[in-house]
């Protein structure tokens, strides 16, 4: 195949319904699609183009679908974003590593991507790439995991490590491979803390068009453009100052190297911040946002062009 085509997917937590209804208006054919966080959950149907599936999946899931609940373990989050005061009183006493658990993020998984599709995956030869954190490893590193070297349960593990946000869902323990095919035995989480959308898997591979749904708004400095009202946003705002640097300088620097490749790279951008967590999952909210993802897919506001560069 001379002119591969590619889909990369930035993590963004319950704004992924935004994405999924973006990437269902253009409905494009790709041969690789690489997802971070929210990105690893939005990458299977994406490239099967199975839109319903993944609007039912991005419209009906609720806080519950994602966080685990019983009496010592509430819901880390509130209904309007905030932390669970009971949760971290409890976490602490109990000595837990995170504030939330998500073994019902992977039965949620187990849902809504049937084996079958998974075999179809394979059928048409279509690549998908998941990156999670392993926090185990000195440095903590991102590595990607391809469908077409996984099966079916070990893949979805690897989807489910890859959407577990830090500090609030799990921290999976889980054995790996290294390069060597020595065992490991690593603790996972979201791969897009240090990994916006793992654009370094595209060098070279021959990739000559590239669609990049990014669950961010375009760079604006403003001095004063966020106010902090609780435990939660400190520590989403501490996280993204920590990143900023990975987000856009490095973003921009590897988009043009991909240019220099002869790749034709377009970016979609959200809007505006859909809401101050997005880690609560309201279907009404959710619903509200695919239908905007794609009824806004072409708004030229939200689409930057990178053309490959001619020698």
């Amino acid at each position: 195949m001379t002119n591969k085509t590619a889909c990369l997917i930035s993590g963004g937590g319950a704004w992924g319904a935004f994405g999924g209804g973006t990437l269902a208006r253009l409905n494009k054919d790709f041969d690789m699609v690489v997802g971070v966080s929210t990105g690893s959950l939005l990458a299977p149907m994406t490239a099967l183009k199975e839109w319903e599936i993944l609007k039912r999946g991005y419209t009906t899931v609720t806080n519950a679908s994602v966080f685990d609940k019983c009496w010592y373990k509430p819901l880390p989050v509130t209904k309007q974003g905030k932390l669970s005061k009971f949760a971290i009183i409890m976490t602490l006493i109990m000595g837990q590593k995170t504030i939330g658990t998500s073994d019902a993020l992977r039965k949620t998984i187990d849902t809504f991507f049937p084996e079958g599709c998974f075999n179809e995956l394979r059928r048409q030869g279509k690549e998908i790439l998941v990156g999670t954190q392993n926090y185990a490893q000195i440095p903590s590193k991102v590595h990607y995991f391809s469908s077409l070297e996984q099966d079916y349960e070990e893949f979805k593990d690897w989807m489910w490590c890859s959407a577990c946000f830090p500090f609030f869902t799990t921290l999976v323990k889980k054995s790996w491979k290294d390069p060597e095919g020595k065992f490991h035995v690593g603790n996972w989480c979201d791969g897009g803390i240090s990994d916006l959308i793992g654009i370094d898997q595209l060098m070279k591979k021959g990739i000559k068009d590239v669609t990049i749904v990014l669950h961010r708004t375009k760079v604006q400095e403003k001095y004063e453009g966020n106010i902090i009202d609780n435990l939660m946003e400190n520590v989403t705002t501490s996280i993204n100052a920590m990143r900023y640097d990975i987000e856009f300088e490095y973003f921009y620097e590897r988009i043009h190297r991909l240019n220099k490749q002869g790749a034709k790279v377009t970016v979609y951008w959200l809007p505006r911040k859909l809401s101050k967590n997005s880690m609560v999952f309201k279907e009404e909210e959710m619903t509200a946002w695919w239908q905007e993802g794609y009824d806004t897919a072409d708004d030229p506001d939200r689409i930057e062009v990178f053309e490959p560069q001619k020698w």
